[in-house]
């Protein structure tokens, strides 16, 4: 699956995008056979962090997702 990682007015590093590809491919293949691609976009909330996911897993399926947090690895998670 291809995973594209970014950041919105933010410095992603190189650690978070290796977490959150492995992590969403753990993630998608448990609930369908494979996944087409997915965005990741991690931006400012306040004194933290918001992660924005969009999963296109299949043919005419998309599943959308947003987690908050101090960190990217937390709000991710």
């Amino acid at each position: 699956m291809k995973v594209t990682v970014s950041g919105k007015q933010v410095e992603i590093g190189e650690a978070f995008p290796t977490y959150a590809e492995s992590h969403l491919d753990e993630v998608v293949e448990k609930y369908f056979d494979s996944g087409i691609d997915s965005n990741v976009t991690v931006s400012r909330a306040g004194a933290g962090l918001r992660i924005d996911i969009t999963v296109h897993p299949g043919r005419g399926i998309i599943v959308q997702s947003h987690g908050e947090g101090a960190t990217a690895h937390a709000a991710f998670d």
